[in-house]
């Protein structure tokens, strides 16, 4: 009985270890306890009931054990219970979050879709105005085309003509030019055909002159020194260079004729120097002074004989390349014409002589 006990502690012993420390020892005697007990029931009841005991005895602790193990567990799933509750109800937030959002988004779809739709039929416009544009453009580019060859036909024509033009120009040019040649002959010609002209009316004039016999202009002529002396009291010598009455000095004539010739007088200024009543050349007594005086000469002075007087004055030294001055002398002048005469700087002598 003792070695059935024996070998049940050691049994039990055995059988409380773990599984991973059983070995082929333990397995014989486990097959020898089993055989035991199977010849001798009483040590079977024994060991059931010394084993039974022995459990019963554990009991308490086994139940304290499970109790504080259920207690353990239950705090334990209820802290997991409260997680869950927490995980749950933050699933339910962002449940409703993600419905709204998926609302949103349905929402964003539609708008999405509308709009595709809107972008759709613009790009189906726009498109349909693109082949609008590329028929109206190739018309454009053909007529463009026809536009550039009847240009070019053009341009050959015009070129052409252009030739033509040119050659016309160029005979033109020719003829101008042949033209104007005959044209300064022509002037040539007038001009020494006036030249003529007026010395004919010189002469002619010298004639009246003479046939006049002894007047008042004449007389003034032979007495121009003295009488310009009163405007300029330093005069020494005079010298008519040009006279209306009693005719001019060649060299006066053929200088006018020069400037005008060679263009430093106008063929009009030339007129006009060949109508001043007198040219007379002035020295100074320093003998340095030369003075040439453009006069006019008349019974009345007027307005006119003043405005000519400094005009022809202004002419005179183109011609002779001299100091000048205009003088106007007649037998009376009124008060208005005097004081034209200080504005116009044209000096004034009267002469009794032309006044009768």
């Amino acid at each position: 009985m003792e070695n059935i006990i024996e070998v049940s502690a050691n049994t039990d012993r055995e059988l409380n270890q773990p599984m991973t420390t059983i070995n082929p020892t333990a397995s014989n005697n486990i097959d020898e306890l089993l055989r035991i007990l199977d010849e001798n029931p009483e040590a079977a009841a024994e060991l059931r009931k010394r084993t039974a005991d022995q459990r019963l005895q554990e009991l308490p602790e086994i139940v304290a054990d499970l109790g504080r193990f259920t207690k353990e567990n239950i705090a334990i799933l209820t802290a997991a219970q409260e997680r869950t509750e927490r995980i749950v109800a933050g699933l339910a937030v962002k449940v409703d979050e993600l419905a709204a959002a998926q609302q949103e988004t349905e929402a964003m779809a539609q708008n999405l879709t509308a709009a595709q739709e809107k972008t759709t039929a613009a790009l189906q416009e726009l498109a349909a105005a693109q082949r609008e544009t590329s028929t109206r453009l190739n018309a454009f580019i053909t007529e463009q085309r026809e536009i550039n060859t009847r240009l070019d036909a053009f341009i050959t024509e015009q070129r052409a003509t252009n030739a033509q033009t040119d050659q016309r120009i160029a005979r033109l040019e020719a003829e101008s030019s042949a033209f104007r040649q005959e044209m300064q002959e022509s002037r040539e010609r007038q001009d020494l055909l006036n030249s003529e002209f007026r010395r004919d009316i010189n002469e002619v004039k010298g004639d009246l002159s003479q046939l006049k016999g002894s007047n008042a202009e004449q007389q003034l002529e032979s007495n121009i020194a003295n009488i310009l002396r009163r405007h300029n009291p330093s005069l020494r010598r005079t010298i008519v260079l040009k006279s209306n009455y009693t005719g001019s000095d060649p060299d006066t004539g053929n200088a006018i004729a020069d400037a005008a010739y060679e263009g430093r007088i106008t063929p009009y200024e030339q007129e006009q120097l060949e109508a001043v009543d007198l040219i007379v050349w002035t020295q100074e007594r320093d003998r340095l002074t030369e003075t040439c005086y453009a006069v006019e000469i008349s019974r009345t002075i007027h307005k006119g004989d003043l405005e000519r007087a400094k005009a022809r004055a202004a002419i005179l030294p183109k011609a002779l390349a001299i100091t000048t001055q205009g003088v106007a002398i007649g037998g009376r002048i009124d008060e208005a014409n005097r004081q034209l005469a200080t504005e116009l700087e044209v000096p004034v002598i009267t002469y009794a002589r032309l006044a009768q």
